[in-house]
């Protein structure tokens, strides 16, 4: 049942997403671990749409003290495709308490990614995963104001 809901994750149709990602949340239910390996692997398809929707689909399947799904993000963290890496970062950011500190470390490294598209999208996330008050993601948002990339400096900002 899982991958037959996840399949539609991968519509061109963005109504036909957004109900695959209401379904799979109550098919995730009986088969959890199935339900993020198959959400997850829809964070490499090449179409952003269907990328946004398996962020949506991690974020209502999982818990932010779910490890299982947190490990397949990680994963995609390093992927070689830069859609990929981005769309991870911000699945990381959904399935993550504000204050984690393991999450907050795995953005903040992608602030130096080669690649604009990922750089923009941690800047834009750091703060969200960051802990109240943090001084440390103060500094790091205070950095990313001085950031070589303009357009990584507008994202720090929005």
């Amino acid at each position: 049942a899982v991958e037959a809901v996840c399949e539609y994750l991968q519509s061109p149709d963005a109504s036909v997403r957004k109900a695959a990602v209401r379904a799979i949340e109550q098919v995730s239910v009986k088969d959890r671990q199935h339900s993020v390996d198959a959400v997850a692997l829809r964070l490499e398809h090449e179409d952003a749409g269907v990328r946004a929707s398996a962020v949506e689909a991690l974020a209502r399947v999982t818990t932010p003290s779910h490890d299982v799904a947190k490990a397949a993000i990680f994963k995609r963290l390093e992927h070689p495709i830069h859609h990929t890496r981005a769309s991870a970062v911000e699945a990381l950011v959904a399935v993550s308490r504000k204050g984690d500190q393991g999450s907050y470390e795995r953005v903040s490294r992608m602030l130096d990614d080669p690649e604009l598209e990922v750089r923009r999208v941690a800047a834009r996330k750091l703060a969200e995963v960051a802990a109240k008050n943090d001084l440390r993601a103060i500094r790091s948002m205070g950095d990313l104001l001085q950031h070589r990339d303009e357009e990584v400096r507008e994202s720090a900002v929005d």
